[in-house]
């Protein structure tokens, strides 16, 4: 019997997800440091899964409150993606 590496679930991840992972470092970056909160944007869309994805990250990495939200669940014109970041639990 041949052993085989099933895919699994983090091994689907797209290049969207990279992209905005990519995006909001590079905002992060710009932001003035020690902030106990902090709200980005990038000119994205992700899908409500992709964005989970972006949170479980953003938690393993430490950070207590992670939301990310698109605009489009906001109600807004779809194509925007926000993420909030903050050193407490809200």
């Amino acid at each position: 019997m041949v052993a085989m590496k099933l895919t699994a679930p983090n091994d689907m991840i797209s290049h969207e997800i990279e992209e905005a992972l990519r995006e909001f470092e590079a905002q992060l970056k710009n932001e003035e440091l020690n902030q106990d909160f902090y709200f980005l944007v990038i000119n994205l869309t992700l899908t409500r899964k992709q964005c989970d994805f972006v949170e479980e990250a953003y938690k393993k990495a430490g950070w207590k409150t992670v939301e990310c939200k698109t605009s489009a669940e906001n109600g807004e014109r779809p194509g925007l993606t926000g993420l909030k970041l903050a050193n407490y639990i809200s």
